[in-house]
């Protein structure tokens, strides 16, 4: 009853089981692998295990790396490198030396942290120094950290040079198997610095900064992500810029008026523009549309379409600013034509299910919190 058993126990149920394990070598390899990786699964490492793993990105892997931020050097140019940054022909290099070397050539290259972890990655006899064949890769592993560092640097929302680890999780979604968070975070304080950041990647063996492009798909798909838990405060709607741009106003589809051509627009504006300054006021542009488009003249919307197209913010619109002023008139029409349907009590007050309905879309950024800064769950137009 002891639950465990002996090597000829374990032939023995295999042979009356009749399994074919141990009769085709390739397939035991895979069912050897298969058990390792199981094993693995449920493995739960500690923060001794994680100081003494091998952390660095193997030169097999890192020989992989794709990137337009510089063109690697090949031999003969790496060898040049060295012998200049090798001044008393040592045969080896230092970090202070290197140091200078991607300052001068690469600058943009040219992060601390990123070339430390590099030089670090090279120097495989923990040495201090690197020789020839150790530089091999040195220009690959300086690309892939300032890669992780811009990463890092992102997801670094103290600027602190600690990263919470809920950030680290979006960064690599496969799932943490070693439960190598816990492994790392000794301090239990649910932080990390950069090293311990590119060692979780490392030990994982995420492919992320191995490609520029994937990169920045990377980084954006994990901006999308930290947006859509994003949890906005009053203070952040208020300095939010809440103007519908140029180029998507422009996509205005509207029976209501023929939208003044450039001519139209141009003769529209000198009329309204009565001292020739080449700028029009509030009340210039709502004496024209009373006349010229008396079924536009909403004050709201009329409101809101100047304060659009015043993208200088000082209660004047000048004739750039006044190219799309009619799509700017038609749409906030069109939208104070939906607040007043919905404002049931007449008094220019919505609530926030009757905005709920109107945009079906899931509120991900709790604005409508965010507004209702009285807590009255009404807001205005």
């Amino acid at each position: 009853g002891s639950g465990r058993f002996l090597f000829n126990d374990f032939y023995n149920y295999l042979a009356i089981t009749k399994s074919e394990i141990g009769l085709d070598d390739e397939k035991l390899e895979e069912q050897m692998k298969k058990y390792s990786d199981k094993k693995k699964a449920g493995q739960k490492f500690t923060a001794r295990d994680y100081r003494s793993m091998n952390k660095i990105v193997r030169p097999d892997d890192i020989s992989k790396l794709k990137t337009s931020k510089i063109e690697l050097p090949d031999e003969g140019r790496r060898e040049k490198i060295f012998r200049e940054t090798d001044n008393n022909d040592s045969g080896r290099i230092s970090l202070a030396g290197i140091d200078k070397t991607v300052l001068i050539l690469y600058p943009d290259l040219y992060k601390k942290p990123a070339l430390l972890a590099a030089y670090k990655c090279c120097d495989t006899h923990s040495n201090g120094l690197i020789d020839r064949k150790e530089f091999e890769f040195f220009f690959h592993y300086l690309v892939y950290y300032n890669n992780l560092w811009s990463f890092f640097s992102m997801i670094d929302e103290e600027g602190d040079g600690r990263v919470n680890w809920d950030a680290a999780k979006i960064v690599n979604s496969s799932k943490d198997q070693y439960n190598l968070f816990d492994a790392i975070d000794e301090d239990g304080s649910g932080r990390f610095l950069f090293n311990d950041f590119y060692n979780y990647l490392a030990i994982t063996k995420s492919e992320i900064g191995l490609d520029d492009e994937k990169l920045e798909e990377q980084m954006k798909k994990y901006s999308d992500k930290k947006k859509a838990g994003q949890k906005f405060t009053a203070r952040d709607y208020r300095s939010m810029n809440k103007i519908v741009r140029p180029d998507d106003i422009s996509k205005l589809k509207t029976s209501k008026i023929e939208l003044p051509d450039e001519g139209r627009r141009e003769k529209i504006f000198r009329e309204t523009d009565n001292n020739d300054s080449g700028r029009i006021s509030l009340a210039g542009i709502d004496k024209t549309v009373l006349i010229l488009y008396p079924d536009l003249y909403k004050k709201p919307a009329l409101l809101a379409a100047y304060k659009c197209c015043d993208t200088h913010s000082n209660g004047l619109i000048d004739r750039k600013e006044f190219e799309f002023f009619f799509h700017y008139l038609v749409y906030y029409n069109n939208l104070w034509s939906f607040f007043s349907m919905i404002d049931e009590e007449g008094d220019g007050r919505v609530n926030w299910d009757a905005a709920k309905i109107v945009n079906s879309s899931k509120d991900q950024y709790n604005l409508f919190d965010a507004i209702d800064e009285d807590g009255s769950g009404r807001f205005l137009f």
